[in-house]
């Protein structure tokens, strides 16, 4: 059974604007991995930088929630900081 947006009501409180942006439910939910691993192309694992070492964290970038280290962790896949939001042709 396909999944509804209304079936993620309970994001609502968290993400006030997420109903108006018109976002589309991609896949269900998996104990497996985490929207950080998503983003990264990786549903094979659960990324966070937490201090136990409990998630995946690339070795080379502290385990530090700070932006500085999400940007280092994608950086690792070759993610590079961009000058503004617009997205970039191709």
């Amino acid at each position: 059974m396909a999944l509804q947006n209304n079936d993620f009501a309970f994001l609502l409180p968290e993400f006030p604007f997420l109903q108006d942006s018109g976002f589309q439910v991609t896949s269900n939910p998996d104990q497996l991995y985490n929207c950080i691993a998503w983003a990264a192309n990786d549903t094979s694992k659960w990324w966070w930088p937490d201090e136990d070492g409990d998630g995946y964290w690339p070795e080379t970038v502290p385990r530090q929630e700070t932006l500085e280290a999400f940007i280092s962790a994608y950086a690792t896949l070759g993610y590079v900081s961009c000058d503004n939001g617009e997205p970039e042709q191709g």
